[in-house]
């Protein structure tokens, strides 16, 4: 695959002294995410611009965690979450903030990333930490300890436009007009379902439709401040309750076996013309599967900003990976310069037109030719600034708390439970890990 870097990113790059006989730069990522692809894609371009064999590897998360948390360092770069920040304080990660105050290791493209082209909650998200807050973002007292990135993720509503249109109905603006359009458009003698929810995460973080829902209203997940070991569950909000409450309020419209489906359950049904509207979270799913030729729908489905209330339109999940450097990397100064290569306008406008990756530059989703390709790359940026992330992401018993929302959230919709008794089951939970692990006194 050919690839050419700006050349303002190659003039402003330091001459590194990197023999070809040299050890391989190894690169690690999550797995099932598409990410190693378009990065092998480059690997011949990198080798031209280093002088060194690039290999990547895709491990899944429990695998990746123990490799990198090893004694011994086995990756020049890795993906990072902020789920590792423990590991930050435990030196596991390389502080990057004095190679991005050194001009000639910096390029003005990596310059300009953080300046504003990559988006301000990613770089909250996963690049900024504050060591003292114990929290990633941006504040006075923050490091650098990443850069974006792998990808992002945009919480997104996809339609059939010609449904839509046959009834003369716009995208909903609030979750009342949401569900009024799902009762509206449910035509079972069709074999269409008004909607479709993730009933089955299948290992992903349960952030689709409750967390949507939570979230565009102004709702959080947990409560209080880490430093002050003062987190508890906010599941049993008045926020919660509602977001559980519209669920239930259509699951009449939906597959009897809705519970059951996976992310790639319900975007083949919506493909497939059984689904009029849904909610989908662009990293779980790459939307241009909704717009392949494997789709029938592929002219007839449209994306827009999910609903919201309050003020909160359009707010719903957004995560994704930053790049970090191992502390025990062989060569940090190549290890820096190879994830600026990685994070780069034109790589990242790259594997968004040929991978639908959700990308982590605001330039990427202004690119005409980007943008001709990947038509829903324009919605996905008008939200990715009001993406949010589940205050759990920042501790690193985050894993156990999924399992507990999930396996509460799953078994009350399955039984058709009230929201209180259920929600009271999740903060029960949540609370009692929470406890044990300290950040609840």
């Amino acid at each position: 695959m050919m690839c050419t870097p700006y050349g303002e990113f190659k003039k402003n790059m330091m001459s590194l002294q990197a023999e070809p006989s040299g050890l391989p730069v190894s690169i690690a990522v999550n797995a099932g995410e598409s990410d190693g692809a378009p990065i092998r894609d480059w690997s011949g371009c990198y080798k031209d611009r280093f002088m060194r064999i690039l290999t990547v590897d895709e491990l899944r998360y429990d695998d990746l965690s123990e490799k990198l948390f090893s004694k011994e360092a086995v990756f020049d770069v890795t993906v990072y979450a902020p789920m590792w920040l423990q590991h930050v304080y435990n030196g596991r990660f390389l502080d990057l903030s004095d190679f991005y105050k050194n001009d000639q290791l910096t390029t003005d493209d990596t310059r300009d990333g953080l300046d504003g082209d990559f988006f301000r909650n990613y770089l909250d998200y996963a690049a900024w930490v504050d060591i003292d807050a114990h929290r990633s973002g941006r504040t006075d007292g923050s490091r650098l300890m990443a850069l974006p990135g792998t990808h992002t993720g945009a919480t997104l509503m996809f339609y059939r436009k010609d449904l839509f249109d046959r009834i003369g109905a716009k995208p909903p603006v609030t979750w009342d007009e949401y569900n009024l359009l799902v009762k509206e458009l449910n035509r079972p003698q069709e074999q269409m379902n008004g909607t479709l929810i993730c009933g089955r995460h299948n290992g992903q973080p349960p952030v689709t439709d409750w967390y949507a829902r939570l979230a565009s209203q102004g709702g959080r997940q947990l409560i209080g401040e880490p430093a002050q070991r003062s987190l508890r569950s906010n599941a049993c909000s008045e926020e919660g309750i509602r977001a559980y409450r519209l669920i239930q309020d259509i699951f009449a419209y939906m597959p009897e076996d809705v519970m059951e489906y996976s992310t790639a359950d319900c975007l083949h049904a919506m493909t497939q013309g059984h689904s009029a509207v849904q909610i989908g979270i662009t990293s779980f799913a790459f939307p241009q599967q909704y717009f392949s030729k494997d789709s029938l729908m592929a002219d007839r489905i449209a994306a827009a900003p999910i609903p919201g209330e309050n003020g909160y339109e359009g707010v719903g999940y957004g995560g994704g990976w930053s790049w970090a450097v191992p502390a025990g990397a062989a060569n940090p100064e190549l290890s820096w310069q190879t994830i600026q290569f990685f994070s780069s306008r034109e790589f990242d406008s790259y594997r968004c037109m040929q991978y639908g990756t959700t990308p982590i530059r605001r330039s990427t989703t202004q690119n005409p030719d980007v943008i001709k390709k990947q038509p829903w790359i324009v919605q996905a940026g008008a939200v990715m600034d009001k993406a949010v992330a589940p205050e759990y992401f920042n501790i690193p018993e985050a894993p156990a708390v999924m399992k507990v929302i999930d396996a509460e959230l799953t078994a009350g919709l399955k039984a058709r439970a009230p929201a209180e008794e259920v929600l009271k089951k999740v903060d029960a939970g949540v609370d009692s890990i929470l406890r044990g692990a300290g950040w609840l006194d």
